[in-house]
């Protein structure tokens, strides 16, 4: 199964997630997360976080 995934980028790792499930219109059960940096507060700021999403139904239908 391949996924094709998009990158979103907030904050922290949870509102990454959120944007991401918003803007492709899924549910967390729909969607293949990965968390590739969590946010940091830093000295002048934050460094945000970063996640990959993509659709597990996407990926069954084109599998078949």
């Amino acid at each position: 199964m391949e996924y094709e995934f998009k990158e979103f980028t907030a904050k922290t790792s949870e509102e990454a997630i959120e944007l991401g499930l918003k803007e492709l219109s899924l549910k967390k059960e729909e969607a293949v997360i990965v968390v590739l940096e969590e946010g940091k507060k830093r000295l002048f700021g934050w460094h945000n976080a970063r996640v990959n999403i993509a659709s597990k139904k996407a990926a069954e239908t084109d599998e078949k």
